[in-house]
């Protein structure tokens, strides 16, 4: 008996070398795109405490990627290095901005430039 066998099903997928590499970058760059995300919210979440501990106020809601770079983190290791930009306001009418460093997936530090600060009124008796 050489005839196709009844009730099975035989799925022939003929794909070329540069299908499989461009499904395979397509992959890859989702991946890439998923990641760079998951940085940008945390540099957003770690910028937003900060804002909250300097007392001012976060404007906007974001971070912004300013640069991006290799360096090489405390372990000699290649690493990428972002630098997020975000506007703060003190008073509400003006506004600063800031910057937050991140190498790899970990906050380094967030600056603020200098700025007005608002003194609690004094407490009349």
């Amino acid at each position: 008996m050489t005839g196709p066998l009844i009730g099975t099903k035989t799925l022939i997928v003929n794909l070329a070398l540069t299908d499989v590499l461009l499904l395979a970058a397509l992959v890859l760059g989702a991946a890439l795109f998923w990641r760079a995300q998951r940085i940008r919210e945390t540099a957003l979440r770690v910028t937003r405490r900060h804002c909250e501990r300097e007392e001012v106020l976060l404007l906007d809601q974001t971070v912004g990627l300013r640069r991006l770079r290799l360096r090489r983190d405390h372990g000699g290791r290649l690493r990428l290095w972002r630098l997020y930009e975000f506007e703060f306001t003190v008073t509400g009418g003006e506004r600063y901005k800031g910057e937050t460093e991140v190498l790899g997936e970990r906050v380094q530090r967030v600056v603020l430039p200098p700025h007005r600060f608002t003194r609690e009124p004094d407490q009349l008796h």
